[in-house]
């Protein structure tokens, strides 16, 4: 997994490209490619992933009895809280404090990480927008634990299928009968099947991980990779898609490819592209990555005085970059990397001896 933070940070670069166009009215691509929006969904399959390892993982022990349920919860929300709340408790009350408008006006909603019902609720994107898949990420943090932990491992199987299967027909459901597009993309359950992926695939690598690493390891899974790729940059240019094909449709498949790319990096990718994607700057952008996406919308009101200068929209962008970069990394650096290191000696794995 060596290859998930250069992933990470590869994501994070085209939502910050995506927002940065969005800035630009002369800029159309977006809209043809919407960058930012699988950037989002590439982050929830990484997520189901990355998660459904840990909780498979702790059941391994609750099945040995060398961990109590009550423990396991215990210590995978208080990792959860320690990774996720101080950065994003810090970013919200200083936004708050010198926005007095739609930002504090949201507070709340944000607070409380129901962001996307809020946004549903007026049907447009309002305060601090960016921050609804993180309300939706913290819903799957506080409700997915219950399917794997408490159900048997072939009853947590079936379970992530059905989750997946009911997120379809809610995305299906809302376009059909009230063409609403917002809720067919933030709506918590809407977004549950892209986490899903992820989990089927962490499943598969944690029970299975030689048939694993045979079936996506092999030539022919590549080859089925890049067709599955062709066959989606063929439908986004002739422009096939409407809101039900797009919404739904398009969306579970993006979320199937993401997760196969998730499983090429498992296993490893040779080469000189393999050595690309080791490169420590890529890696160390990775780590960063929760920071970058924190504050990277808050940016472009920080650089209004640089639109009035009608600069070329490549060095506006470089501009950009560089400004969500540096602050990313002091945020990084002397507020999450501290207090990760900390809780990892005030939160030890807690195995019975």
């Amino acid at each position: 997994m060596r290859y998930f933070n250069t992933i990470r940070f590869l994501q994070i670069y085209r939502c910050l490209f995506s927002h940065c166009i969005s800035l630009a009215t002369f800029y159309t691509c977006d809209r043809f490619l919407p960058l930012g929006r699988y950037g989002v969904d590439f982050f929830f399959v990484i997520s189901g992933f990355l998660i459904s390892l840990k909780l498979f993982q702790l059941k391994d022990d609750i099945n040995q009895r060398t961990l109590s349920v009550r423990k396991a919860f215990l210590h995978f929300f208080t990792k959860r809280a320690f990774r996720i709340f101080p950065l994003y408790y810090f970013v919200l009350f200083f936004a708050t404090a010198f926005n007095p408008g739609e930002i504090r006006g949201s507070f709340f909603w944000n607070l409380t990480y129901i962001t996307n019902f809020h946004q549903l609720d007026l049907q447009e994107w309002i305060g601090i927008t960016h921050f609804w898949s993180l309300s939706v990420e913290e819903h799957f943090y506080l409700l997915y634990p219950l399917v794997i932990l408490l159900v048997k491992r072939k009853t947590a199987f079936i379970s992530m299928l059905l989750i997946a299967a009911i997120s379809i027909m809610f995305r299906s459901n809302e376009i059909i009968e009230y063409q609403d597009t917002m809720s067919a993309y933030i709506h918590t359950i809407s977004c549950m099947d892209l986490f899903m992926y992820g989990g089927l695939l962490a499943y598969s690598y944690h029970y299975f991980k030689d048939s694993f690493q045979h079936v996506f390891s092999s030539i022919i899974f590549r080859f089925e990779v890049l067709v599955i790729l062709l066959i989606l940059f063929i439908v986004l240019c002739q422009g096939w898609q409407n809101d039900w094909f797009e919404w739904v449709v398009q969306r579970s498949i993006i979320g199937i490819f993401f997760a196969a790319i998730i499983a090429s990096s498992v296993i490893g990718i040779d080469g000189i592209f393999g050595r690309i994607l080791s490169h420590r700057w890529l890696i160390r952008g990775g780590q960063m990555s929760y920071a970058i996406y924190l504050i990277h919308n808050f940016v472009p009101g920080l650089l209004m005085p640089i639109k009035q200068l009608e600069l070329h929209f490549l060095l506006e962008f470089l501009i950009y970059l560089i400004v969500t970069i540096t602050i990313s990394y002091l945020l990084h650096q002397f507020i999450e990397t501290p207090i990760r290191k900390r809780s990892k000696k005030l939160i030890p794995y807690p195995r019975k001896r």
